[in-house]
Formats: C-alpha cells, sequence, structure tokens
C-alpha cells in the first residue's frame, strides 16, 4: 500500500514538470518567433531558460501600433525598455538577425530610428524594417550608413527619404523594399546599379523618381511596381529566365522591358483620370515579350477591345475592365482563360483554343434592364 502510495505521489510530481522550458534553446526561440514581441519580452520572467533564450532571441520588433491597440499599453512601459534592450545587447555584444521598428515620424522617433539604424548596422543584422509612419509632411532621413551596409540581405523602408551616401554603395540585398519612400532618380537607379545580386524588388506609392533602369540583375526575379505616380519610364535590360512583373498605375510607363520575362500583371485603378491606357499601348508591349507565358490585366477603364496576340502564352486572366466589349485571341498555346467583368462580351480567336481550364464570372456593368 505504501509503495503504492509512493508511485502515486512520483507520478504527480512529474506531471508538475515543466516540459517546455526543458527543451533546447533553439527550440524555445522558434516558438517564440511566433509571439508578438511583447509577449516574446515578457518571457523572459518566466524562469532563468526563458531569461537567457530572450537574451540571445535574435530577433527585436518594437511595433507602436500594436502597442497602442492593446489596453494594457500603460501597464508595460515598452520604449524605456526597448533602449535598455539596445544598450544591454550593445554591450554584451549579442547578435540580431532581424530588426524591425513600425512608429510615428516625431522627433523622438528619428533619433531612436537612427540608432536602431546604427545598432543594426554595426551588429551585421541580415534583415532590417524601418516603418516610419508620417503625421506631417515630414520624411525621416534614412542614415547613409544603411546604404553602405554589406551585412543587410533584406531591406524594408517607409516613410523614408533616401540620399545617397558619400562613398561609395556597398550592397548585398537579395531583397529591396520600398513604400511611400521620397528618392530621386539619381539615388534609386544608383541603389539599383550597386544591388547585383537582387532578387525580389517592391517600389509602392513611392516619390520623387521619373525614371528607373535595372541594368545587369541576372538573378531578379520579381519586381512589383504599385502606385509610384511620377514614374514615367521603365527600362529592364536582363531578367531570371522565370521572371515576373506587376505593374499597377493610373498611367502607362514608356516600357522598355527585357524580353526574357515570362509573367506580366498589369493593372489600372479605373480611376476617371486612368484615360491615357490605350489598346496600342497594351498590344504593342504584350507583343515585344516572345517568352511571356502568364498575363493579368484589370481595372482598365476606357479599353473596349483587346488583341492579345502571343504564340507561348499560356495563362490569361482579364477582370474588372468595365468599358470592354469584345477579346480576340492570337494564342494557340493558351492552355488557361480567366475572365471577370461585363456579360456583354464577344470572345473570337483566329484559330481554334485548346483550354484545359477556363473560370468566367459575368456581372452586369451596361446592361439594359
Amino acid at each position: 500500500m505504501e509503495d503504492e502510495t509512493r508511485e502515486i505521489k512520483k507520478e504527480r510530481r512529474i506531471d508538475k514538470v515543466d516540459i517546455i522550458s526543458s527543451l533546447p534553446e533553439p527550440l524555445l526561440q522558434h516558438i517564440m518567433s511566433f509571439l508578438p514581441f511583447k509577449q516574446v519580452v515578457q518571457t523572459s520572467v518566466l524562469s532563468k531558460v526563458w531569461r537567457q533564450a530572450w537574451f540571445s532571441f535574435p530577433i527585436l520588433e518594437f511595433d507602436e501600433f500594436m502597442i497602442n491597440s492593446s489596453r494594457e499599453k500603460k501597464a508595460f512601459p515598452i520604449r524605456p525598455y526597448w533602449e535598455q534592450i539596445l544598450q544591454s545587447r550593445h554591450r554584451n555584444m549579442v547578435g540580431v538577425r532581424k530588426m524591425t521598428l513600425k512608429t510615428y515620424s516625431r522627433t523622438g522617433d528619428s533619433e531612436l530610428a537612427d540608432r536602431c539604424a546604427t545598432y543594426a548596422i554595426e551588429n551585421n543584422v541580415k534583415e532590417l524594417v524601418l516603418q516610419i509612419n508620417q503625421i506631417s509632411s515630414m520624411w525621416y532621413n534614412l542614415p547613409p550608413i544603411v546604404l553602405r551596409s554589406k551585412s543587410i540581405n533584406v531591406l524594408k523602408l517607409a516613410g523614408c527619404k533616401l540620399e545617397l551616401p558619400r562613398s561609395d554603395l556597398k550592397l548585398s540585398l537579395r531583397k529591396l523594399c520600398l513604400h511611400n519612400v521620397h528618392v530621386d532618380d539619381d539615388v534609386i537607379n544608383n541603389v539599383f546599379l550597386r544591388c547585383g545580386f537582387i532578387e525580389d524588388v517592391e517600389v509602392i506609392k513611392c516619390q520623387g523618381f521619373k525614371r528607373l533602369k535595372l541594368y545587369g540583375l541576372s538573378k531578379l526575379s520579381k519586381i512589383t511596381l504599385y502606385n509610384n505616380d511620377d514614374l514615367r519610364h521603365l527600362k529592364i535590360d536582363s531578367l531570371n529566365a522565370n521572371s515576373s512583373l506587376c505593374i499597377r498605375s493610373n498611367m502607362p510607363y514608356e516600357l522598355d522591358i527585357c524580353k526574357r520575362l515570362t509573367s506580366l500583371s498589369l493593372s489600372g485603378t479605373n480611376r476617371i483620370d486612368s484615360i491615357s491606357f490605350t489598346e496600342e499601348w497594351l498590344c504593342t508591349n504584350i507583343y515585344r515579350l516572345p517568352l511571356l507565358e502568364k498575363l493579368s490585366i484589370s481595372h482598365f477603364s476606357n479599353i473596349e477591345r483587346m488583341k492579345i496576340s502571343s504564340c507561348r502564352l499560356k495563362s490569361l486572366e482579364i477582370s474588372v475592365c468595365i468599358k470592354l466589349v469584345e477579346v480576340r485571341f492570337e494564342t494557340p498555346n493558351l492552355s488557361r482563360f480567366s475572365y471577370a467583368g461585363d456579360v456583354i462580351i464577344s470572345f473570337s480567336s483566329s484559330a481554334a483554343l485548346t483550354l484545359s481550364e477556363t473560370h468566367l464570372f459575368f456581372v452586369c456593368f451596361n446592361i439594359d434592364p
């Protein structure tokens, strides 16, 4: 009887063991990587094991919007703690792989952003995210040291103004994302000129540049250009064999695109001022891409007729072109077609189509009741 009682007590003691805390530190940090930054910091008070895992955690994030949305924001002084984190890690030379700062554009925050950027460069951070959301017409001036970094592979900037550093750029970027950034022609083209290994580019709602030239970027496989209202000319002279280009604009660019492009997405905005897109502009630019296999066309508000001519095209998507009434195909290898738009439309082909997949979604924009 005593043996049975002793065994039961032993089992209860086993049940109380903290199994998670006994995991190896890399697994604990993997768990932490799925948590909001505030909760990651709070894990440091659970035990010595968690504190050590937090102390060497390679991801740092400060998101002012997430903090302000919390009802308990007054109970956790995140800003002073963030300062302490930077000081402590710098003093103890703790490495950081990724650093994120998302905040408002105020004087104090600019100083904090400067410190974060400097810390990131000094500690060879691989991924740096600086999102300085504007509350006025002021731009955050990105420290030139960022554009001289050899360690950063992924750079994401928002609400910043870019200027060229006095010394030569030394970048090893694989991905560059510019959202709501002010940058002139000279700066943006010099940045890309120094990014010989870049694979992924996003330029969204940026201002100040009219010409974008992407030269000698043989590893570049994905380009996304959305709503850059000042941009008028795009030139791409080399691309990866499986490259894709996505363009959304109120006005058509003057396009000079590498003929190796295999995937193209073109989108207007259906705004009243998007009147300069024409059937001729669309057909001419498609015809110039002999290796094109995938094409998506959407939100061209004034085009009534389209002639899609491409000998290698396999997939075609057309959606929300509100005045479109006729589509003519010259696409002998087309196997997938998707259309979403007005029910009053005519499809025709110069040869028999051998479609294996078709999606049609009709709505009534112009039909007489």
